[in-house]
């Protein structure tokens, strides 16, 4: 696909789109037709699916092409890590998750054996004691001579709702309290896959990449939005930062790449990889 065909391509494309405000927002609608059309967006090699992003932000920008292709010529790729402070939230081992345990009083059943007949569905007459005749000999008429009536309490199953857990089979996860999380050991950290054109933040980042040193603030950092687009983001732990915390709310550049390999997940993002280093001290 030659250069006018591609942004014959864009433009079509662009028209699909509705409205955007920037090129977080184009690529962001872009996965969206993607999403509609994946048979035929898979097709294509990820770097033009990228590129056409670019395009499109630059015919929204300014009627031409000429900003993407200074952002094409300038574009260079980072995994960016910002620590939050907070501990991780994980899944909890002792209900994987769930919120809730199995009843450890009716074994997950729901039902308890029933103590007034012993489980056997059946109880004593109280009219003949047992014994299957009345006072005059003949048979008791309560019990029809049988000496046991069915049980009141479990109506002759010889079982009855376990009141621990209502007859659920389940009672809620004291560790999570019902949550299904649980706070970890480990520090929570937004990692970021971004492209950028930014000539100084380029410098940066490839500076203090792999350091313990931030590039700065984020406060400072979204200042460069417009010069930025998020491919990928997550909320992560990491236990490496348990005895060596780095600062909060700074950011750091993990790994600085001109040329990474490029793939689409199964959700049609992009993601980058940095030849198996993917944000990972």
């Amino acid at each position: 696909m030659n250069d006018e065909k591609f942004q014959k391509f864009a433009i079509n494309l662009s028209q699909l789109l509705g409205d955007t405000e920037d090129i977080q927002d184009v690529y962001i609608k872009c996965m969206e037709v993607w999403k509609k059309q994946r048979d035929f967006f898979t097709k294509l090699d990820t770097s033009k699916l990228l590129k056409t992003v670019i395009y499109i932000y630059s015919y929204r920008e300014t009627g031409n092409f000429e900003l993407a292709q200074k952002i094409l010529n300038n574009l260079f790729f980072a995994g960016l890590f910002v620590p939050s402070g907070n501990k991780h939230e994980e899944t909890c081992d002792e209900c994987s998750g769930n919120g809730d345990i199995t009843c450890d009083y009716c074994n997950g059943n729901g039902t308890v054996g029933c103590d007034e007949c012993d489980e056997s569905g059946k109880v004593t007459c109280d009219e003949c004691d047992g014994d299957n005749v009345d006072g005059a000999g003949d048979d008791c008429d309560q019990c029809n001579g049988h000496g046991k009536l069915t049980c009141s309490n479990c109506a002759g199953d010889g079982y009855v709702q376990c009141g621990e857990c209502n007859g659920n089979g389940t009672e809620i996860c004291s560790t999570c309290e019902g949550n299904g999380e649980v706070e970890s050991e480990d520090d929570q950290i937004t990692t970021y896959q971004i492209c950028s054109w930014d000539k100084n933040l380029k410098d940066w980042c490839e500076l203090q990449e792999g350091t313990k040193t931030p590039i700065m603030s984020m406060e400072q950092f979204v200042r460069f939005d417009k010069y930025v687009l998020y491919l990928e983001q997550n909320d992560e732990d990491h236990a490496y930062f348990a005895n060596n915390p780095p600062e909060e709310d700074m950011v750091y550049c993990s790994v600085f790449k001109d040329e990474p390999r490029l793939f689409l997940k199964s959700d049609m993002t992009i993601h980058i990889s940095f030849d198996g280093s993917d944000i990972n001290w």
